[in-house]
Parts: C-alpha cells; sequence; structure tokens
C-alpha cells in the first residue's frame, strides 16, 4: 500500500487482525473435533502421512515456485500454511494435554523476547562472520531469507527490516512513478533538422535479447564456453564494456530504446509517435520497418503505421523465439519484391526471460552440463539464442549482406538469479539487472571513419542517437534526457558529450537510483519498505556492502528529485495535475 503513518498501521492492523480472527474460525471446528475425539491407530498414521507430505511438499517448495514470486508473497504464504498445518497435526499427535498458567505463559514470552532482543542487540559481536557492521550482517540474513521462506517469514513478522524514515522523498518517488493517462506536451527530437541521408543505407539489425545478462556471454566473461557464435561476432565488432540500463523492466526499457531518450515513468507515454525515434528515422531515410512484433511494441505504433510484422503466431507474450524469429525474417528477406530498400529490422526474444514458454528442448533432455557459478537454464537458453544467430550470421553472409549491415546485439535488462541471495527484475535495482551487453557491428566503410570508447559510460538510449549520427543526421541535440551517439568522427566530438550521471528505475515500483562517477558509484532508494544503499562497485562489483552515509543519502536523494523533476518538466507533468492538464495549461 502506498501510503504511511497512523492510516497505514490501523489498515494494516485491522487487516491482520480480521484475517487471524477468520483462520481461527475457520480452524474451530476442527480443533474442537480433535479434542473431543480419541486418536485411533488409522487416524494416527493418516496424520503421520500428512506430516510426511508436507515436509516433502516443503523440501520441494522451492523448485515449484521458482522465480515467479517475484515479492516473495507466495514463498510467505506458503511457510505459513506449512507451520499452522504442521502445528495442528502436533497438536493432535500429542497423546496428553496440560494446562498452563497465565503467568506461567506470560513468564515464557517475556523471557523469549529478553532473550531475542539481547542477541539482537549484541550481533554485532557474534555475527562478525556475517558482516563488519550492523547494516552488512542485516543484509546477509536477508539473502539468506530470500532463500528460506520460513525464516523471512520470522524475520518479517519480528520487525527485521531495515527500514527508514522516509517522509517527502517517498511521497515524490510515487508521484512520479507509474503515472497515469500520460499525454505528453513535448516529443524528442535528436536532431534540428531531420531529412533524407545522402549517405549510404546499411541494412540495421536490432536483437534486444530480454533479461540475457553481459555476464552469461563470452565476450564478457572468459569462464563462458557456450557462446562460440556470439563471441566471433564480437571479434570483429565493438563491445561496449560498461553498458546500462536505465530500466529494469521491458516496458519501460523498451519503448526508451525506441525515443533514444529517458521517458516518463508510464506503461507507455502518449501520443508515442511524437517520442518514437526510431521509426522517425526509418520513416525518413525510407527503411522498410521489420519488426517482431510483441506486446510492447503494439503500444508504441499506430494501426495505420507501415510496419512488416513478424510473430503473429504468437499468442502470448513470453512465446517470442529467437530461432523462430530469425527463420520468419530470413523467409521475408528472400521474398521481398525490392530487395534494394534497406532494412530496419528489430526483435526481442523472450528465450532467456524467466518466464520464458516456447517449444525450446530441455536441457535435461539435452544432457545439458551444469556450470558451477551460471544458472544452468539460463546457460543452456543463452547457447540455443547462440546457434539462432550463428544461424543469421551465416545466411547473411552467404547473401553478401553482413558486411554491409549494422548490427546490433543487447538486451533490455539483466536478471538477479539468487547467487546473491536476490532474485528476478523489475522491483529492484542491482548491477546485474541494470548492466547489459552492447555489441556493435559495422560496416567496414564506417568502421574504419570513427572514433570511440569502449570502456565509457553507455546506455540503451544512446542506441537510437548512434544510428542518427551513422547515417548522417548530425550533430545530435545536446540534451540532458537524450542518449549520445558512441560513435564519432573525431575524440574531440565525442568528449563534446559530457560524461552524466544515469538515473535509474525500476519498472513497476517507486525504485530509483543514481550510477554515478562514470559508472564507480550504484545509489538505490526503495520507498516501501523505505531503504537505501551505496556500493562502490569497482571494489565491491556484487553490490554487496552498503557504504551509505547519512551527508551522502541526502545528496543523492536532491539529485534524484531534480532528474525526475526534469523529466516531467521536460514532457509536462506535474504532480496532482497530470500531464493532460498540464498540457493544456500552457
Amino acid at each position: 500500500m502506498s501510503f504511511d503513518g497512523r492510516m497505514a498501521w490501523a489498515y494494516a492492523f485491522g487487516l491482520s487482525l480480521a484475517l487471524t480472527l477468520w483462520g481461527f474460525w475457520i480452524a474451530r471446528p476442527f480443533v474442537t473435533r480433535m479434542s473431543a475425539d480419541r486418536l485411533s491407530t488409522p487416524k494416527a498414521l493418516a496424520i503421520w502421512c500428512l506430516v510426511a507430505t508436507l515436509v516433502g511438499l516443503a523440501a520441494m517448495s522451492r523448485s515449484f515456485i521458482g522465480g515467479e514470486d517475484w515479492n516473495g508473497f507466495v514463498g510467505g504464504t506458503w511457510a505459513l500454511i506449512f507451520w499452522v498445518s504442521m502445528s495442528l497435526c502436533v497438536y493432535r499427535l500429542r497423546p496428553q494435554r496440560t494446562s498452563y498458567s497465565l503467568a506461567a505463559i506470560v513468564g515464557i514470552l517475556l523471557v523469549s523476547a529478553f532473550v531475542y532482543k539481547g542477541l539482537q542487540f549484541t550481533e554485532i559481536f557474534w555475527g562478525k562472520p556475517l558482516g563488519s557492521t550492523d547494516d552488512e550482517i542485516s543484509l546477509t540474513l536477508e539473502q539468506y531469507g530470500s532463500r528460506d521462506a520460513s525464516f523471512q517469514l520470522a524475520h518479517s513478522i519480528l520487525g527485521n527490516h531495515r527500514q527508514e524514515n522516509c517522509g517527502d522523498l517517498c511521497r515524490i518517488l510515487r508521484e512520479y512513478t507509474n503515472i497515469r493517462d500520460t499525454h505528453i506536451r513535448r516529443g524528442v527530437r535528436l536532431v534540428d533538422d531531420l531529412s533524407r541521408t545522402r549517405g549510404q543505407r546499411p541494412n540495421i539489425f536490432i536483437f534486444v535479447i530480454d533479461s540475457m545478462r553481459a555476464d552469461y556471454l563470452g565476450a564478457y566473461n572468459s569462464r563462458v564456453d557456450y557462446t562460440p557464435n556470439l563471441d566471433a561476432f564480437a571479434s570483429d565488432s565493438i563491445v561496449f564494456s560498461k553498458t546500462y540500463s536505465q530500466y529494469a523492466g521491458t516496458s519501460i526499457s523498451e519503448p526508451a530504446i525506441w525515443a533514444g531518450a529517458q521517458l516518463l515513468h508510464t506503461h507507455f507515454p502518449q501520443p508515442f509517435d511524437s517520442v518514437n525515434s526510431l521509426r522517425t528515422l526509418a520513416r525518413t531515410d525510407n527503411y522498410e520497418l521489420v519488426a517482431s512484433f510483441d506486446t510492447v511494441l503494439k503500444q508504441l505504433f499506430a494501426p495505420a503505421d507501415t510496419l512488416t510484422k513478424l510473430d503473429a503466431d504468437k499468442q502470448l507474450w513470453n512465446q517470442y523465439e529467437a530461432c523462430s524469429t530469425v527463420q520468419q525474417l530470413e523467409n521475408h528477406l528472400d521474398s521481398r519484391a525490392n530487395k534494394s530498400e534497406p532494412v530496419l529490422f528489430y526483435t526481442q526474444p523472450m528465450n532467456v526471460h524467466q518466464f520464458a514458454r516456447n517449444d525450446v528442448p530441455s536441457p535435461k533432455s539435452q544432457h545439458w552440463p551444469d556450470r558451477p557459478g551460471f544458472q544452468t537454464r539460463i546457460t543452456y537458453e543463452v547457447h540455443w539464442v547462440d546457434s539462432c544467430f550463428g544461424q543469421f550470421f551465416n545466411y547473411l553472409k552467404q547473401r553478401g549482406l553482413y558486411d554491409n549491415s549494422i548490427i546490433i546485439v543487447t538486451s533490455d535488462h539483466g536478471d538477479a538469479t539468487g547467487e546473491f541471495g536476490r532474485t528476478s527484475h523489475s522491483t529492484s535495482i542491482w548491477p546485474e539487472i541494470m548492466r547489459v551487453p552492447l555489441i556493435v557491428h559495422l560496416p567496414a566503410h564506417l568502421r574504419s571513419h570513427v572514433f570511440y570508447d569502449d570502456a565509457r559510460l553507455s546506455t540503451l538510449t544512446d542506441i537510437t542517437p548512434t544510428l542518427y549520427y551513422l547515417l548522417g543526421h548530425r550533430p545530435i541535440r545536446q540534451n540532458p534526457l537524450y542518449g549520445r551517439p558512441l560513435l564519432t568522427r573525431t575524440r574531440q566530438e565525442l568528449d563534446a558529450y559530457p560524461q552524466r550521471d544515469l538515473l535509474l528505475a525500476s519498472d513497476v515500483r517507486a525504485v530509483y537510483g543514481i550510477l554515478t562517477s562514470d559508472g564507480h558509484y550504484l545509489y538505490t532508494t526503495y520507498d516501501s519498505p523505505a531503504q537505501s544503499y551505496l556500493f562502490d562497485l569497482p571494489s565491491d562489483p556484487n553490490a554487496q556492502h552498503n557504504v551509505l552515509t547519512p551527508a551522502l543519502k541526502e545528496r543523492y536523494d536532491e539529485q534524484i528529485i531534480e532528474q525526475l523533476q526534469m523529466v516531467g518538466d521536460y514532457y509536462g507533468f506535474k504532480p496532482g495535475v497530470g500531464s493532460l492538464l498540464a498540457s493544456a495549461g500552457r
């Protein structure tokens, strides 16, 4: 619930009390009946079988629930059901009943609370293996809790969330999050004068592999041995080593790629036509726009837009599969009547996504080996995608198209897969979620005339401005919200686009971050429960040691608020007024 203070506490208490009393009301007839009946041998055997079943289900619950439990609700609910059921079984099996006095019950509760609080207050002494500060110990316990639903449930009930006072910060974060009924006042214009290019128009192929982390590719991680085609592709391409998504989820990240700019936090800004820079580029330079028409693109294009749609056979968003799309693309390229017209192609296959549903054979059926430090399902899916790319690269080479095409391989965001006690994406900001691969292949005539810095901080919103630049639409306008070209004619021109701190955001929650000092520090702040972190990424690349101080928190919070207000002002959004009314009032 996105409100604070006494009303939130009153609501939480009232809901908890109602659910508790309702649960007792449901259980009371069974408990009464159990107390009255003498437990026969068959009944006892049935209860022991139920206990064994509950234990078996508990042991297998993680594999049943998997990564789909984004916020831990399913795991916590199951843990509660398990312990209630187990308690009832033990209560029924116990042959004798014992009555305890009120004084004994109160005494036990007081002693237990004293011991628990004593351990909690002295954790800095006995908890050294868990961390050197109270905050690090708490973070370690939370990370363990992400793997143990029972521990996490008890940990939460006992009030151990590292929660801080949020106040006006949380209110502002929420006001700029999940904005409804947007009508943006101002569009995105990456260049002052956009007219058809007079230079060459290479084919453009953009592959955004949903949820693919950079460290699962050989081009970024020497321990990877299952991506031979992408490794070969990277060897004759430009590999940008410090690329981040500014959004932790597809529904905002994908539109930002097409816009080439930061957007309002909404699903989806309207009218999108005024910010659809990539579509504008294709229309201006007379490209045939071909796309795997996924559920996001359906929101970004009007019915009247000229677009060749692939994957029309897919019914659900998680069915888009790389090999299927590549085969349809090849068939379309071969069947085109006018093969001299260049193609701008975009796809976002879901093979690697945690919710992927496709006809790819299972890793087990293919005897796919485990690799220490990697999740087996992901290595297998990335390898499968790699084979799809190998097929497509060979296709392009056989038809003489490979050396005349711009080919971009990236991802909309990464994923937390549990190795640091964190799972999923979309609702949180961590390095493994925000860092993405970016590999760009250029035709020889372009590669020989551009300068780049592959170690410089880059973002997904830089892709579209880079394509503008490569096709001769320059200079790219300098605006804090716009991406910048990653490839220019000279170092001086590249340096003219200054480094900037990146505003990061989750997809569905009021969670924001700042990536500052050329990717050196990552600050994140959450609204519910209110928590903030600061990580020194060069010395702590996995973000496990919080180095935040009150002064730095105040500084970064102010920076996030300023950037959110800047985004809102650009598009004409005012909290409490709305983007439509703000637009009409100017």
